[in-house]
């Protein structure tokens, strides 16, 4: 998982969570100490745990917490990657788009040299009418990450 994304997650948890949240949960899913930085990429495990941990704090479950990050980080990931967002796309172009574009930019940039995989997982999406859009996530990462629904 690119590093960004438990930057981010660290102020989410601040954001939503309270002062302390991310302290906690860092010692909860036993990562006390850990320094997330944006150009390094880490085991989704390390997320999972993050995540797991601040669902037992607030007894919210962790598909739900998931959810309301992606929520949460999406005007952050349109802005930090807006140079590469064209303003005539819609939200179905975005998403098509993502793929060839953002995720590309994010494996050959911060991944470079520093872990064995690929980056972001790999999506084969589709149009199918004109206001739908058919998603595949490719069969290599989708078993490695499950568990990471905002990935």
């Amino acid at each position: 998982m690119h590093g960004t994304i438990f930057i981010f997650l660290e102020q989410f948890a601040g954001d939503q969570l309270g002062s302390g949240a991310w302290e906690g949960m860092l010692k909860a899913g036993r990562l006390d100490g850990r320094v997330f930085s944006a150009d390094q990429a880490y085991e989704d495990a390390d997320l999972v745990a993050l995540v797991g941990a601040a669902s037992a704090a607030t007894k919210v479950p962790s598909s739900e917490l998931l959810g309301r990050f992606g929520e949460w980080l999406v005007p952050d990931l349109l802005s930090l990657y807006s140079y590469l967002i064209r303003p005539e796309w819609d939200v179905l172009d975005l998403l098509l788009n993502t793929e060839r574009m953002i995720h590309q930019a994010v494996r050959l940039g911060a991944w470079r040299g520093h872990h064995p995989r690929p980056g972001p997982p790999l999506r084969h999406p589709g149009r199918g009418e004109p206001t739908h859009l058919h998603a595949h996530r490719g069969p290599v990462l989708q078993d490695r990450r499950q568990g990471a629904r905002i990935a």
